[in-house]
């Protein structure tokens, strides 16, 4: 005996018009060419559960980087702050010593 088509639309309702489950017991959607099993069904949800990861991980990343960029800012402030301190210093030390002398 030769299985059939299933039209899953006379089981379900009217939403399920043009899904079906043919003959090699492979479910069809309509759009695409070859019919899909249980593990392509699978993995389709845990693509899009790896998406939603990644993607939160990249968000996260991108609030890290730019946190460490402001740092990084504020310790190049620092240090050009800190440069001219230091040559203003030497220079008063070096008036100084000339004074004192």
């Amino acid at each position: 005996m030769q299985r059939k088509r299933i039209d899953l639309a006379e089981i379900l309702g009217r939403e399920w018009e043009d899904i079906y489950i043919g003959a090699d017991g492979l479910l069809y959607l309509p759009g695409w060419r070859r019919g899909f099993e249980a593990g392509d069904l699978k993995a389709i949800f845990y693509d899009n559960q790896e998406r939603y990861r990644l993607k939160h991980e990249a968000a996260r990343l991108t609030r890290e980087l730019e946190r460490l960029q402001e740092a990084l800012d504020q310790a190049e402030k620092s240090v050009w702050w800190y440069r001219r301190q230091m040559k203003l210093e030497a220079s008063l030390g070096l008036m100084l010593a000339r004074v004192a002398a």
